[in-house]
């Protein structure tokens, strides 16, 4: 009873990871409908290459995953660690000091050029939540 616990267990796992991957797709192939081919433009162009990327990769995924169980853990612990890093990170870049909402880059009008020079008057200094 404990092998088919232990059985019923990993298809869950393996469930969950690949319709994880599935939705992530469609997330991706909405951005590249709705923003053309390389749509996170309010990030550096490597951020940008690697989520266009996992357009293709999450897809991969989930084909390892269902047939290659072993190949497809590998892949799928490196998208995700890879994903947390890049997001835990941001877009931030050195030199920069201020990073804008894309609402509010496209109301200075800088959406074009992704960086601008800027005067930036501190109204009041806060502490981190």
């Amino acid at each position: 009873m404990a092998l088919s616990d232990s059985r019923a267990r990993d298809h869950a796992v393996i469930l969950a990871y690949v319709t994880a991957f599935a939705v992530a797709t469609i997330c991706h192939l909405f951005d590249i409908a709705r923003g053309g081919w390389l749509p996170y433009t309010k990030y550096a162009l490597g951020l940008n290459v690697f989520w266009t990327s996992l357009t293709f990769l999450d897809p991969l995924a989930i084909v390892l995953l269902l047939k290659r169980r072993r190949a497809g853990v590998c892949l799928a612990l490196l998208i995700i660690t890879v994903d947390v890093v890049v997001n835990d990170r941001g877009p931030f870049v050195d030199g920069r000091i201020a990073d804008l909402s894309e609402a509010a880059a496209r109301r200075i009008g800088m959406i074009a050029d992704g960086v601008v020079e800027a005067l930036l008057d501190i109204l009041q200094i806060g502490s981190k939540p």
